[in-house]
């Protein structure tokens, strides 16, 4: 049997600290018992009072008072790395077994900061006043997160899904009102074209496809609404070319192939400039003469204000457009709310809340929160003399329809508005596809010579349908506005 170290300090029994030195034998004082009160030695070293028999083992170790300062501080050491080792299995086996709790954590990051100021202000002033002031700056601080949550929603909503070169264009989760039009040209529509690339202002790269006509001297550049793509327009190309115009379908910045830091869409802010680009583009790289800038939703304000702030633009075509793009960050906000607030709620607190949000919302696009805003409605008589063409629908519940009676009257002549019963947002030509074209034919016959005239439109094979309700320059919109209420 090994000797320890006299130095050694032993934690545990005499059994122990024979096992930790190899031995597996009972600890016995030769044949007899050993006496109470007497010390069991090995190897000399005293183990303490032994009260066992041989039969027995010994199970007392030594206390925190017999040890000296370095060995206390190591067990009370040890003891904590322990328990802190215990709690942090158990934390990971809550973790994995509640992944909520996930979300607490991310509130407790949110709240921690304020704990101190709240502490302070409790303790040191113990003042109403500095609590009243704690509590205001926290509600706002809070209400800024919510109107920046708000702002996300409306620039990045959930179809927003710019892609990448390697990529490509999705044909997964499309909008139904491109009934399937969403490859190419050639593989929908049996139409050659090129692949195309030219820079806006910002020196960004913008990407889409020329579809020329024979022999033509005319081009349309088409843009898309906010968060989808350059094959919005697609199914509208037949159309196009039955009047011999060639079209330059593409992404917009932050959309579709183009470039872009995928920070959302700014309701033609920075749209416009690249619709501005689009047509230089055609102007200067194919000869083409006379360019119509046509666009829905949001690319219809930014044909509008490219139009107001571009000569280079013979005509505008804007469909379902945003008049104003301020009111509208709101617009579906309120929307939401209303119906479950009464009136002095409303007053008191959403308004407010409404206010913030939309200061937040034009910074968050390129606006200036404080000044005047530079929207549709206010630029669009700018397009005056040339040709300015209004669609519409009266069931579009994305951007009311009164945003293009608004338009209509800040907009003067030459001017033409269509609104289309229960037609829905971006849907105008899917429920009325030879009234649509009669008012495309009509638009372009009058204001550029073009004299063709079809029987029906020469796009998809759509089922036709009952004509809608008219409305030209010569139809008053406030009496439309009021028969629609």
């Amino acid at each position: 049997m090994k000797k320890s170290s006299s130095g050694d300090n032993l934690k545990k029994s005499g059994e122990s600290s024979l096992r930790r030195s190899g031995s597996r034998e009972k600890l016995t004082t030769g044949a007899s018992p050993v006496s109470p009160g007497t010390l069991a030695t090995v190897g000399g070293a005293g183990i303490g009072p032994a009260t066992t028999t041989s039969s027995k083992k010994i199970r007392r170790t030594k206390s925190l008072g017999e040890l000296d300062d370095h060995s206390r501080l190591s067990k009370i050491v040890k003891s904590f790395q322990t328990r802190f080792g215990n709690l942090k299995r158990n934390a990971e086996n809550s973790m994995s077994t509640y992944p909520s709790l996930l979300s607490i954590q991310v509130v407790a990051v949110a709240l921690i900061p304020f704990l101190p100021v709240y502490f302070y202000a409790l303790v040191f002033f113990f003042s109403s006043l500095s609590l009243f002031l704690y509590f205001v700056a926290l509600i706002l601080y809070f209400c800024v997160l919510l109107a920046w949550a708000v702002t996300e929603i409306a620039i990045r909503p959930p179809w927003y899904q710019p892609s990448t070169l390697e990529q490509g264009l999705s044909t997964k989760d499309t909008p139904a009102y491109w009934q399937g039009v969403i490859h190419n040209p050639k593989h929908d529509l049996g139409l050659k074209y090129k692949d195309v690339e030219f820079k806006n202002e910002a020196g960004l790269t913008l990407r889409g496809w020329y579809v020329a006509a024979p022999t033509s001297h005319m081009g349309v550049v088409l843009a898309h609404g906010g968060g989808t793509d350059r094959r919005a327009w697609l199914r509208h190309v037949p159309l196009f070319h039955s009047e011999n115009i060639s079209c330059l379908l593409f992404d917009c910045s932050e959309h579709g192939l183009s470039d872009g830091s995928h920070r959302g869409f700014s309701f033609g802010v920075r749209e416009h400039n690249d619709v501005r680009a689009a047509v230089r583009f055609l102007k200067e790289n194919y000869q083409i003469k006379t360019v119509i800038a046509c666009g829905t939703s949001v690319g219809g304000a930014s044909a509008i204000l490219a139009g107001a702030l571009d000569p280079l633009i013979d005509g505008v075509i804007a469909e379902n457009p945003v008049a104003r793009v301020d009111e509208f960050a709101v617009y579906h906000l309120d929307r939401l709310l209303s119906p479950y607030t009464s009136p002095w709620f409303h007053h008191l607190f959403l308004k407010p809340f409404y206010w913030l949000v939309m200061k937040l919302f034009l910074f968050r696009i390129g606006e200036k929160p404080w000044g005047a805003v530079y929207t549709p409605e206010e630029l669009v008589h700018k397009i005056s003399p040339r040709p300015l063409l209004l669609m519409h629908g009266d069931d579009d519940n994305i951007v009311p329809c009164d945003h293009s009676y608004r338009l209509f009257e800040a907009a003067q002549e030459p001017k033409t508005l269509w609104i289309a019963r229960e037609a829905t947002h971006c849907a105008l030509y899917d429920k009325y596809p030879d009234q649509y074209y009669k008012y495309i034919h009509d638009y372009l016959a009058t204001h550029f010579s073009i004299h063709k005239v079809a029987a029906s439109s020469p796009a998809l094979n759509l089922s036709n349908h009952a004509l809608s309700n008219d409305s030209s320059s010569s139809t008053t919109p406030k009496n439309r506005r009021k028969k629609q209420q």
